[in-house]
């Protein structure tokens, strides 16, 4: 045999060759990927949730002036929308 080839460990082989990634389970049950994709989660759910909401609401008061108004609006929307759709796509 030739010495130069390497020992590869078969517990770090997945299907593909490539090294199977650790799982994360969050208290509520739930399956991640990695710790780091958990906290990302929560994050998008507290801009759909919360900073959105609060954008939009801003948006709403009559003393700011109108394109401030109109920027808010349109970021709080944005936020919810682009989040939201995060949010569901890395839980499929």
């Amino acid at each position: 045999m030739n010495e130069n080839v390497p020992v590869i460990d078969q517990r770090d082989i997945s299907i593909h060759g490539y090294k199977t990634p650790e799982r994360f389970t969050a208290p509520n049950g739930q399956t991640f990927t990695s710790k780091e994709v958990y906290f990302t989660q929560i994050i998008r759910l507290a801009d759909v949730f919360l900073i959105g909401p609060i954008l939009i609401y801003a948006s709403f008061f009559k003393t700011l002036p109108t394109p401030l108004r109109i920027l808010l609006f349109v970021i709080g929307v944005a936020t919810i929308i682009y989040n939201g759709r995060n949010y569901i796509k890395t839980m499929k």
